[in-house]
C-alpha cells in the first residue's frame, strides 16, 4: 500500500473510528506528534496510545 492510499484509507471509512483503525494498522510503534510550545498540552507524545491519550485530553 502507498503512503497516498494509507492516508486516503483514514478518510475512506464509515465512520471515525473505522478510520482511526485505518490509520493504527500503519503507525509506527515509536510515531510521535509534538504539540508546540505554549499551547495547550505542549509538549512530544510517543507512541500511538500516548497520541490517542493526549488527543482525548485536547477535545474534552
Amino acid at each position: 500500500m502507498t503512503n497516498l492510499e494509507i492516508i486516503k484509507s483514514t478518510y475512506e471509512g464509515k465512520t471515525s473510528e473505522e478510520n482511526g483503525k485505518n490509520l493504527t494498522k500503519y503507525a509506527a510503534d515509536d510515531i510521535s506528534w509534538t504539540k508546540a510550545k505554549g499551547f495547550p498540552y505542549a509538549g512530544t507524545y510517543i507512541g500511538l496510545d500516548n497520541i490517542t491519550g493526549y488527543a482525548n485530553l485536547a477535545i474534552t
